[in-house]
C-alpha cells in the first residue's frame, strides 16, 4: 500500500525517529506499511494487517543504507540547505512546501532512543509548529511513496537526509546483499523472513523443481511475501500465466506461508513494509527460457531504489544460475 501525500501530512503526532541497523532495538516495534489483502489468496496462518503508522515513537531499520532520521510514519526526513540552521525559520513555503511538506506537530516532540540530535520546534508563518533536528527544519518529500524511499536525496544539491546527530548526509552509502548463483534445483525450499541486523529474506534466491513448494517462516519482525504483480499494484515480475500471491503481514514468530509453483519461470517478490529497504527475493522454477521472463527484465523505474538495487543483483544471480549472461 502506497502512502499517499495526505497520509504524510496527517502524520503529525510528534516524533523524530532513527532508522538504522541497531542491535539494541526490538524489531517488533518498527512501523509497517500494510498491504491491502484483497487478492483472495488463502493463508493457513491468518496473515494479518494493521495500522501502518504504529506507535508514535519508533525506531526503524534502513538496512540497505546508512542510518537516517525518519518521521512518525517511518517516512524519510530531509533538510533544506537554504534554511539557516538554528534560526528557527523555514525558507520553504507555497510551491516548495507542496513538494516538501514540513514535519509539524501540535505537542512537544518526542524521540526514539537512538536519536542523538537536539529536537526542537519553531512557529511557521501559518502558526503551525515545525520540527527541527540539530537546528535544521525537517521536511518530507512527496516523491517518497514507499517506506525506505530516499528519492529526495540530493535534489538540486540542497536537499539531504540527516544522520542520527541531525547532520546532513551528502554521500548516502548503500550496502549490497550477497546473492550467489545456485547449482541445482531442489524439491522444496525454506525461506526465513527476519529483522535482526537488517530486514531480509534468507536466502534471497531459491531454485525449485516444477510442482515444488516454498515455505516462508517469520523469524522476527513484521513481514509479507508478495508477488510483483498488478494484484499488488506493482509491475509484473512473474510469468504471464502464473498466479500472484500475498501472505498478508505476518507478525507472530514461527508463522509460515506456503506457495506451490507449477509454472516454470522466475518469480520476483517483496515484503510490503520493507520493499524500499531492499527486502525482495526470487524463486526460479524449473529451467525456463531466460529470454521470456518478466523477472529478468531491468527493474522498473517506479520501484523504490532499494528494491531496484537488489533486483539487479537477483537478475545477475538468476541468469548465472540458468547459464545465461548478458554481455
Amino acid at each position: 500500500m502506497r502512502l499517499k501525500r495526505r497520509t504524510l501530512l496527517g502524520a503529525t503526532a510528534g516524533a523524530i525517529t532513527l532508522t538504522g541497523c541497531l542491535g539494541s532495538v526490538n524489531s517488533n516495534d518498527e512501523p509497517a506499511s500494510n498491504p491491502d489483502d484483497e487478492s483472495g489468496n488463502e493463508t493457513d496462518n491468518d496473515g494479518e494487517s494493521g495500522d501502518p503508522a504504529g506507535s508514535t515513537v519508533q525506531v526503524y531499520c534502513h538496512c540497505d543504507r546508512d542510518a537516517v532520521l525518519v518521521g512518525p510514519s517511518g517516512q524519510t526526513l530531509y533538510l533544506f540547505e537554504q534554511d539557516e540552521r538554528g534560526e528557527g525559520e523555514s525558507a520553504c513555503y507555497d510551491d516548495c512546501a507542496e513538494n516538501w511538506p514540513p514535519l509539524t506537530i501540535e505537542d512537544e516532540p518526542t524521540m526514539g532512543d537512538d536519536v542523538a540530535a537536539d529536537v526542537t520546534t519553531f512557529e511557521r508563518e501559518d502558526g503551525s509548529r515545525q520540527v527541527a533536528a540539530n537546528g535544521w527544519p525537517l521536511y518530507y518529500f512527496v516523491g517518497d511513496e514507499e517506506l525506505g524511499d530516499v528519492e529526495g536525496q540530493g535534489i538540486n544539491d540542497v536537499w539531504w537526509v540527516l544522520d542520527p546527530d541531525g547532520d546532513p548526509v551528502t554521500d548516502l552509502e548503500t550496502h549490497s546483499h550477497d546473492i550467489e548463483a545456485l547449482e541445482n534445483p531442489v524439491e522444496s525450499a525454506d525461506v526465513a523472513m527476519a529483522s535482526d541486523d537488517e530486514h531480509h529474506f534468507e536466502p534471497h534466491l531459491v531454485w525449485i523443481e516444477p510442482g515444488g513448494t516454498v515455505t516462508w517462516t517469520l523469524e522476527s519482525g513484521n513481514h509479507t511475501t508478495t508477488a510483483y504483480h498488478a494484484d499488488a499494484e506493482k509491475p509484473q515480475r512473474i510469468p504471464d500465466e502464473a498466479e500472484s500471491w500475498d501472505s498478508g503481514i505476518l507478525r507472530e514468530e514461527g508463522r509460515t506461508f506456503e506457495r506451490t509453483f507449477d509454472v516454470e519461470g522466475v518469480y520476483d517478490y517483496f515484503c510490503h513494509p520493507h520493499e524500499g529497504m531492499g527486502m525482495v527475493g526470487s524463486v526460479i522454477v524449473g529451467e525456463p527460457d531466460p529470454h521470456e521472463q518478466p523477472a529478468l527484465e531491468p527493474p522498473q523505474e517506479d520501484l523504490p531504489e532499494g528494491a531496484r538495487e537488489v533486483l539487479e543483483q537477483l537478475n545477475r544471480a538468476a541468469n548465472e544460475t540458468l547459464g545465461h549472461t548478458h554481455e
